[in-house]
């Protein structure tokens, strides 16, 4: 026997869940922000050089992929991983 596959209304709740106990940042109106703001505004870093250099040494990861280009344009459905928070990018 081979292992059970999830119901796809099991799929749904796992997906509900991860979105709803996620950060969000509301992009109000714009179509992008760039990534070493984002880390300013959602105060996760002090300054816009710590923001530089976290994303200079690899710390940043978005959508799944380590995020080196500091003014990476973020637009909606992004999610961002950085010290331990996850912010999915809304329009």
């Amino acid at each position: 026997m081979g292992q059970p596959t999830p119901s796809k209304f099991c799929i749904a709740i796992i997906f509900y869940d991860l979105v709803n106990f996620m950060e969000t940042f509301e992009l109000q109106g714009r179509e992008y922000i760039e990534l070493n703001k984002l880390l300013k505004l959602k105060h996760l870093v002090q300054t816009g050089g710590e923001a530089n250099m976290c994303i200079e040494n690899g710390e940043v990861i978005v959508n799944g992929v380590v995020e080196l280009r500091k003014r990476n344009k973020l637009r909606d459905g992004f999610i961002v991983d950085f010290r331990d928070q996850q912010i999915l990018i809304k329009a």
